[in-house]
């Protein structure tokens, strides 16, 4: 993740990427990391697939698209 953070502040900086879509792109992060290493713990105490991985990518879609609509609203 330091890594990543790393390549989007030097995208920012060289003006490839708006400081908004950054946000936007770490809201995502925050939320959707982690999306193989968690559900096969919990795949292998007897959880679905689907039903781990499914909603949080919703969830980080919902959330982007209401930060998203904040971003509007201010503008």
């Amino acid at each position: 993740m330091a890594y990543g953070s790393a390549v989007m502040l030097q995208k920012v900086e060289e003006g490839h990427l708006k400081p908004k879509e950054c946000d936007l792109l770490n809201h995502h992060l925050a939320i959707s990391h982690s999306q193989l290493e968690d559900p096969l713990l919990f795949v292998s105490l007897g959880y679905s697939m689907p039903v781990l991985i499914i909603p949080r990518v919703l969830f980080a879609i919902v959330v982007v698209w209401i930060r998203r609509i904040e971003y509007h609203i201010k503008d």
